[in-house]
């Protein structure tokens, strides 16, 4: 899903902090530049533009698949390009969802660091905390995005429909 991709930024990195009513990584609570920067390991992850590379990539993979899930369990709706029309479409719906699921992340890096620093040792627990905090708050945001979303009100099924009679919805609440 291309449209999801620096959805999520980081503040700091010569962004002003309104741009596009954008989302940083560090509006988070207990997200820091430094804590990134202290997670580099300096053989594959240089700095923290490192480090946040490798949590976008996951976070974004883990996303689609999850929304994908999602939209099938409340919509019923398999087919991928459909569930990626929607998405896209909709982007806005899934900011709130993504920036938390970027956060779990975060901290799913710190809590598997090999590094060992003040943000792997004595926040270890905190880390664990806003990990299960953070991927809370991406579910609900989630569920909340998905059944924002009427599929019969929208030109990624309408414009499919046509083409392909087979496609049927059946919404449900979860």
């Amino acid at each position: 899903m291309d449209c999801i991709e620096s959805r999520i930024g980081i503040l700091g990195c010569g962004v002003p902090s309104d741009a596009d009513n954008q989302l940083f990584i560090n509006q988070l609570p207990g997200v820091t530049i430094k804590k990134m920067e202290s997670l580099a390991d300096g053989d594959e992850q240089q700095s923290f533009i490192d480090v946040w590379s490798d949590i976008s990539l996951r976070a974004n993979k883990k996303f689609a698949v999850l929304v994908k899930s999602k939209i099938n369990e409340c919509h019923r709706i398999t087919d991928k390009t459909i569930i990626e029309c929607l998405v896209c479409e909709k982007v806005d719906l899934f900011d709130v969802a993504l920036w938390y699921l970027y956060g779990t992340e975060l901290m799913i890096e710190i809590t598997s660091s090999d590094a060992l620093n003040r943000y792997t040792t004595i926040d270890l627990d905190k880390a664990e905390s806003l990990k299960e905090e953070f991927y809370t708050e991406f579910l609900a945001a989630l569920n909340d995005a998905v059944l924002s979303i009427d599929p019969n009100d929208t030109e990624c099924v309408t414009g499919c429909v046509p083409c392909n009679d087979r496609i049927r919805f059946v919404e449900q609440v979860p």
